[in-house]
């Protein structure tokens, strides 16, 4: 006698009143294979090591893709803060630039004639009638730079007396100073 297997094959659906629907295989005799039932393919056991192997690369693959992402998401909170830093300096520039502006127009109006002849006559000064230039003569100018030590000599090509070459026998004694 040939040894049989059996093999279950799905049961037709039996509709129930229930609301579950319960359908039970049937079995069959594999000797005689029902016409429209598909063979399926030998299945096999796949080693461990490629298993193995597998999985490893599968966690490198997710590790590497998670630290370029953490990678990318540091590089853009770095660079959101230097923007920051970046508008906050631009913000400082600009309201310094704003109060430089503001100064220099104080600084013009206080050194505007109109506000120094205003000061002046609330300092009970007066315009004067006749203007009279002083020009110091040269002796006055000599004897202010040897009180100063500086020294008395005139240039070389010039008249001591000469009071007419006022400024070029004077420039060189007194230097930068008025």
């Amino acid at each position: 006698m040939a040894p049989t297997t059996t093999r279950l094959a799905s049961a037709p659906a039996v509709r129930r009143p229930a609301p579950f629907r319960i359908t039970l295989p049937l079995r069959r005799n594999d000797a005689a294979p029902a016409a429209t039932e598909k063979r399926r393919p030998d299945l096999r056991v796949v080693p461990r090591a490629r298993r193995r192997r597998a999985g490893l690369l599968a966690g490198l693959i997710c590790l590497l893709t998670f630290g370029i992402m953490f990678g990318l998401v540091a590089f853009q909170a770095k660079i959101a803060a230097d923007q920051l830093r970046l508008d906050r300096v631009e913000q400082q520039r600009s309201e310094a630039q704003a109060t430089y502006e503001r100064l220099r127009l104080a600084v013009a109006q206080l050194e505007s004639p109109q506000t120094v002849i205003a000061a002046a006559e609330a300092k009970g000064m007066v315009v004067p009638d006749q203007v009279t230039y002083v020009t110091p003569s040269m002796a006055d100018v000599l004897a202010v730079a040897m009180a100063e030590g500086r020294s008395p000599a005139p240039p070389e090509g010039s008249k001591s007396g000469d009071t007419s070459s006022g400024w070029a026998a004077v420039k060189p004694i007194v230097g930068g100073t008025p």
